[in-house]
């Protein structure tokens, strides 16, 4: 019986994060015989801390009393959390494991341990303070080599902080094997560990759409006519002006997925799903949101993503190698969503992507 592990970035509630979680694990389980995802121990805080954090917030390195404003979106984030986690615990059903314990646990209990997918090698995303424990989490620093994949691993960046390099590369090339979700990611390995990789599908894309109607909530109304953006960063007036447009055309309602005022802010990712698959059109600038898209044949228009200072956010990559892989491309550059002639040409390309990605993680499971 063969048994493994995914180590994969928790506790965000992010869309795409659950559902790759989910996807991955599903895969893994019709491959092995058993698995489950780890995730550390909360960090618990001090009772002052959280008596602080429930009537003070940070904005702009200065501390300010909280608003009914922040009290209602902190209301509304509760329940999405809950929702979040509800869906975590049925699908997922994560194990608690101690980094103290990881190495015990590994020699003990696994024959693989899996990184990835989503940005587990972006290190901007660490802790500033003390960012190895995260380091080793994810380049599972603390299981042999032997055991060491990572499957459609991501960077999130177009290079590494020179002073992560080194690291990077001692471990990096210990991986039993190795791929990226990224054409950038396959860059930035090749140049630390002089060792072409295969990019290959985020784990989203290996299940079909039929298999992802299965955990949709099912609860919309069959006659709700409806536009949906889901936008993770902010967008210029233009965008929210074609939005508009294509609502008045259409007939049809405009959803702000991530609009915390909106009565769909706080669905879990069986929820996300629904309003995704039954939306008349989507905005977004996401890229999973793009990936159900695409799966569920739904007029999309994809914009390049800004972080609050205006700056590029360097997003579009995994977007790019997605729409390049699936032959959407010319959609973009035409601003156009894809026809149905184009969809069908998509799924076929897909096709042959998820056998790639597959045999993959055959060739990588070898003993």
């Amino acid at each position: 019986m063969q048994r493994f592990a995914i180590r994969t970035i928790y506790g965000l509630y992010n869309y795409g994060n659950r559902l790759q979680n989910y996807a991955l694990q599903q895969i893994m389980c019709s491959a092995l015989s058993s698995g489950s995802t780890l995730i550390e121990n909360p960090q618990s805080i001090s009772p002052v801390k959280r008596l602080a954090k429930i009537f003070l917030k940070k904005k702009n390195g200065k501390i300010f009393l909280k608003t009914c404003k922040d009290f209602q979106k902190e209301k509304a984030d509760k329940i999405r959390k809950s929702n979040f986690r509800s869906f975590t615990e049925q699908h997922i059903a994560p194990r608690h494991i101690p980094d103290s314990q990881l190495t015990s646990f590994s020699e003990h209990s696994l024959d693989f341990l899996i990184a990835g997918s989503d940005q587990v090698w972006n290190p901007l995303f660490w802790s500033r303070k003390d960012p190895m424990p995260e380091f080793n989490r994810y380049l599972l620093t603390f299981t042999p080599p032997s055991k060491r994949i990572a499957y459609a691993a991501s960077f999130g960046i177009p290079k590494l902080p020179v002073e992560w390099e080194d690291k990077f590369a001692v471990e990096l090339a210990k991986f039993k094997a190795i791929s990226v979700r990224e054409e950038s990611g396959a860059q930035i390995v090749k140049k630390l560990i002089g060792k072409d990789v295969p990019v290959i599908l985020d784990p989203t894309l290996l299940l079909t759409a039929q298999e992802w109607r299965k955990i949709e909530t099912h609860t919309l109304p069959a006659s709700k006519k409806y536009i949906l953006t889901y936008f993770l960063g902010p967008q210029p007036e233009t965008v929210h002006t074609e939005v508009k447009k294509k609502a008045g055309e259409l007939g049809a309602e405009i959803i702000e997925m991530m609009d915390w005022r909106s009565p769909h802010y706080v669905l879990g990712p069986d929820g996300f799903l629904e309003m995704l698959d039954h939306a008349q059109a989507v905005f977004t600038d996401s890229f999973h949101g793009t990936v159900f898209c695409i799966l569920f044949h739904k007029p999309f228009y994809v914009y390049q993503r800004y972080e609050n200072d205006g700056s590029d956010a360097n997003m579009f990559s995994r977007i790019d190698t997605l729409l390049s892989k699936t032959g959407l491309t010319q959609c973009v550059a035409e601003h156009r969503p894809p026809t149905e002639e184009e969809f069908a040409h998509a799924d076929k390309l897909l096709e042959k992507e998820r056998e790639y990605s597959l045999q993959f993680l055959r060739d990588s499971l070898q003993e």
